[in-house]
């Protein structure tokens, strides 16, 4: 140790020993900042590479939500169709439940109220005319409103059957049609 001290007390003294000593200095000043410069680009290399994770992880969740995006926009479009054809297939259950009620009205003699359901049916199928069991049922309905004029017929000509029976009975009941087409009493 204490030639140590005897050689650092003597290079102290010498002019080129000073001039190393700065440059030791100098150096160590250097690799510090070497070694500064490396921390600097771990640290560049360790964001970056965040970074292209964080930028790769952000492509993979807008594709994700892009194609989230699209499949609720389908089960919407979707939910809309069914909710379309749901209502088409109320309307031609009622229209087919119609001739159930249009058969009561008839059997009643209720014809008036027959006879407007049936055009209210009638024009609820045209509207609906492209579906084939609406197209059928049209036609049920077409024979329908024949069949309540057949019996309205035969309804009215009973009534005139009545009339005239009890004219007959009684003649002052009877009314006379003048040559003018109107009926005297």
């Amino acid at each position: 140790m204490q030639n140590l001290s005897i050689y650092t007390s003597y290079n102290q003294g010498h002019p080129k020993t000073k001039k190393t000593m700065k440059q030791g200095s100098e150096v160590s000043k250097v690799s510090s900042e070497v070694f500064r410069i490396l921390e600097i680009q771990k640290e560049l290399q360790s964001t970056l590479k965040i970074c292209q994770i964080g930028r790769s992880h952000l492509f993979l969740a807008k594709r994700q939500f892009t194609t989230a995006s699209l499949g609720i926009l389908a089960n919407y479009r979707k939910r809309q169709v069914v909710q379309g054809l749901l209502h088409y297939l109320q309307t031609i259950k009622t229209l087919q439940r119609t001739d159930e009620r249009l058969q009561e009205l008839l059997s009643e003699g209720d014809y008036p109220s027959a006879i407007r359901l049936l055009l209210e049916c009638q024009n609820a199928a045209a509207t609906y005319k492209h579906f084939t069991c609406v197209a059928a049922l049209s036609g049920k309905l077409q024979d329908t409103l024949e069949m309540a004029e057949e019996q309205l017929d035969q309804a009215l000509s009973q009534v005139t059957s009545r009339i005239i029976a009890l004219c007959i009975g009684d003649r002052m009941l009877c009314p006379t049609v003048a040559s003018d087409g109107s009926l005297n009493t």
